[in-house]
């Protein structure tokens, strides 16, 4: 059965997921550094597989990892490449892709997801003030956006 909203707490282990259809919002922010992120992602790929079927007209998607391990990039590869699908229907697809502003290799991160996904993403570099509980600095005021180049 297709919910309209998905959240899922995040642990030490695994991201904040916020999915909701109405609003056409996809957000995953944290770590993702479980032994098992296929089974953490399987049902939000569920998800985004029925909405795929009837998108909103703009989808908003945010994503803000700190650190994550091979697994779950497999699995955010599958997140990208449904989003693909999306965008070739309405092309109503935003990437948000935060990282932390001394964190090159998270940007870099971005970038090949970008060019695996084949829709623009947004770099957004934003600096990290809590390292101990994973809070970034408001968007609005701490934001450093690099070019795409």
């Amino acid at each position: 059965m297709f919910v309209n909203c998905l959240s899922i707490k995040g642990t030490k282990k695994t991201p904040i997921v916020r999915l909701c259809m109405s609003e056409g919002l996809i957000e995953i922010s944290g770590d993702s550094t479980s032994i098992n992120p296929h089974e953490f992602f399987q049902p939000i790929m569920e998800w985004l597989e029925e909405y795929s079927k009837a998108p909103k007209p703009q989808t908003n998607v945010k994503i803000n990892f700190k650190i994550f391990n091979t697994g779950t990039a497999r699995c955010l590869a599958g997140v990208f490449l449904i989003l693909q699908n999306i965008y070739k229907i309405n092309q109503g697809v935003t990437i948000n892709w935060l990282y932390d502003i001394e964190d090159e290799g998270m940007l870099e991160t971005g970038y090949n997801f970008e060019t695996i996904a084949k829709i623009p993403f947004e770099m957004i570099g934003i600096q990290h003030v809590d390292q101990e509980n994973n809070v970034f600095a408001n968007q609005e005021t701490q934001c450093f956006c690099k070019p795409r180049t």
